[in-house]
């Protein structure tokens, strides 16, 4: 690492000064507005939740990634079964039909085909709750114009191989 004396004769640490320093720098920042951004999802996820629906929704990320899903079949009227449900969440058969058991009895979704359902909605306007919240949080962190900025300096130099953090290249 390179250091020299700056304009108040303290020793410094000289900048980022080639490709592969900066690639590093750029990327470790990047993997660090992530881990931010994450932290303020995981935060909004945490706060109580407004609705029903929001609550069983928030209460675990398998549920929460039903609802996705069902939130999806429904924007898209895409009903899907009890074996795709498990497969698209990695999830047993069994969690699966207790979740569709669970949001049909609220009438959060809805069997909309012989054994294939798909989200009300419901789920639509909870999410659109969510939606106002999660562009708060994403504009408090700086992933977006990070996550520009990298792959912008990626495009630039595509012959850097910078697999690498700031740490990794410091050492």
């Amino acid at each position: 690492m390179n250091s020299h004396i700056n304009q108040n004769n303290d020793w410094a640490t000289a900048p980022p000064n080639d490709a592969e320093y900066a690639g590093a720098f750029m990327r470790t920042q990047y993997i660090k507005s992530i881990a931010k951004h994450q932290l303020a999802i995981f935060n909004l996820r945490q706060k109580r939740a407004p609705t029903r629906y929001a609550r069983w929704a928030c209460s675990s990320s398998l549920r929460y990634a039903f609802g996705n899903l069902m939130l999806i079949s429904f924007i898209d009227n895409q009903p899907y079964t009890i074996t795709e449900i498990a497969d698209l969440l990695n999830c047993s058969r069994q969690a699966a039909t207790q979740m569709v058991a669970d949001c049909i009895a609220e009438e959060w979704i809805t069997m909309q085909s012989k054994q294939k359902y798909v989200g009300t909605a419901c789920i639509l306007d909870n999410h659109k709750d969510y939606l106002r919240d999660y562009q708060v949080a994403t504009e408090q962190t700086d992933v977006s114009q990070m996550g520009q900025a990298y792959r912008a300096f990626m495009k630039c130099k595509p012959t850097l191989h910078c697999d690498e953090t700031l740490h990794s290249v410091q050492k």
